[in-house]
């Protein structure tokens, strides 16, 4: 008996499904768009205030004084009759006796008196004028004077030290400064003050301004 086969009628099952449209779609990858806030106005900044002055400001009323500007002086003038002439002179001859008596009685150290900075020796090597007058600790060397002058008027260059024949053309061109004369010896580095006064024709002056290239 032979095999019977049935043939299967496979046109409604692929020919029909040529026109039609799918129904099932793969769903399609969307990038959410980011929830952005809204933008609120930036602050501007606030300029800070300027600082109120006598010339800037309306004042009811009398004005008063105006402060002293930056660089001028408001000492009277004083009559000088010679400016190079030293006055308010304070000498330590006292303090430097009291110092040498410790120092020999055993009540202070040679370190104590003989403390002189390494400026103050460098300034005595290369600017100190010599004296006569022998080192009352060491007895060997001889005793150099190193001037200094301060004063308000000299601004910047208040701190210097000058030779003494600098000084009687200061006190012609500078109102007043502080003149002070360390002595100093060179052997044992001993130092102490030996004499200040103030020179100067008594008329305030500008104080100069710092030069850009002006050296400590």
């Amino acid at each position: 008996m032979g095999r019977v086969v049935t043939q299967m009628d496979v046109s409604n099952r692929y020919i029909r499904t040529i026109g039609r449209k799918r129904t099932k779609r793969k769903p399609r990858l969307t990038l959410g768009v980011p929830h952005v806030p809204a933008l609120t106005p930036y602050p501007r900044p606030v300029p800070t205030p300027r600082r109120t002055s006598y010339r800037a400001t309306r004042i009811r009323g009398d004005r008063p004084t105006e402060p002293a500007r930056s660089g001028s002086l408001s000492t009277p003038s004083e009559q000088i009759a010679d400016p190079a002439r030293p006055r308010s002179v304070i000498d330590y001859a006292l303090a430097r006796r009291s110092a040498l008596e410790a120092l020999r009685s055993g009540v202070a150290f040679t370190s104590d008196p003989c403390d002189a900075d390494p400026y103050l020796l460098r300034a005595a090597k290369n600017h100190g004028e010599a004296t006569e007058r022998p080192c009352p600790v060491c007895q060997r060397g001889q005793l150099v004077h190193v001037t200094y002058v301060f004063g308000e008027q000299l601004g910047p260059y208040s701190g210097r030290i000058k030779a003494s024949g600098e000084l009687p053309q200061m006190a012609h061109e500078i109102g007043e400064f502080r003149v002070y004369v360390v002595e100093v010896c060179q052997g044992c580095s001993w130092n102490h003050l030996h004499i200040s006064y103030t020179l100067g024709d008594g008329t305030p002056r500008r104080i100069p301004r710092r030069p850009a290239d002006l050296l400590d």
